[in-house]
């Protein structure tokens, strides 16, 4: 699969920000082997080192929202679920790509952005996203319950995928313009207003947790 990335201004009541948007732009079904991957080991797929490396090369605090498309409206590109899995496997890999898309969002909190939006998705995605989402949410929950006083880095780590999972927004069909013009200026405002906690929770995690280039997990 390949992916177009492209840059796009946000005006903002707090000044003008940016966002990394990526658009595939040829067809890609997401199927049993993906999975079977996926349950030999967690690292990031190609797609998102893709990303990671883009942000990588520009400096700390240059975008500010990262937007993932599920379609590509002016081409053939799409990214879906192979609708031949079963319900319970579309679930399963839902899950298992959540958790591999934390090391891409763990690199994103870290270069500065904390706005992560999926759109242009089918309801089959979306299902089995916000499945994902709820189930990896309550697992985190349950940890942050049980971290020390004072938190030790795990402990903090995993108050920020806390965040990241809950803070996660997963839409259907939407026009771009109006994400970036109506949604992404309130939720940047949201989001700012809490970015001391959250600049505060990145610092006292694991740098190993936060490069970008394996699974790292928390849960040890």
């Amino acid at each position: 699969m390949t992916v177009e990335l492209s840059e796009h201004p946000i005006d903002t009541p707090a000044g003008p920000r940016r966002a990394l948007v990526v658009t595939p732009t040829s067809p890609m079904s997401i199927g049993l082997a993906k999975l079977e991957q996926l349950r030999a080991s967690l690292d990031t797929s190609e797609i998102d080192q893709v990303v990671i490396r883009h942000i990588a090369a520009h400096p700390h605090g240059t975008f500010h929202a990262f937007v993932f498309r599920g379609r590509n409206r002016s081409g053939p590109g799409w990214w879906r679920l192979d609708p031949a899995l079963g319900r319970e496997e579309q679930r399963e890999l839902g899950y298992r790509l959540w958790c591999s898309h934390l090391v891409l969002n763990r690199f994103c909190a870290a270069a500065g952005i904390f706005e992560n939006i999926w759109f242009d998705w089918t309801n089959a995605e979306v299902r089995a996203f916000s499945a994902a989402a709820d189930r990896l949410g309550g697992e985190l929950r349950e940890r942050a319950e049980r971290s020390a006083d004072p938190p030790t880095p795990n402990d903090t780590l995993t108050q920020l995928d806390r965040w990241l999972v809950e803070r996660h927004t997963f839409f259907l069909a939407m026009e771009l313009d109006t994400l970036l013009h109506k949604i992404l200026p309130t939720r940047l405002a949201e989001t700012e207003g809490e970015l001391a906690r959250l600049r505060a929770l990145v610092a006292g995690s694991p740098i190993a947790a936060l490069d970008g280039l394996h699974w790292y997990d928390a849960s040890r």
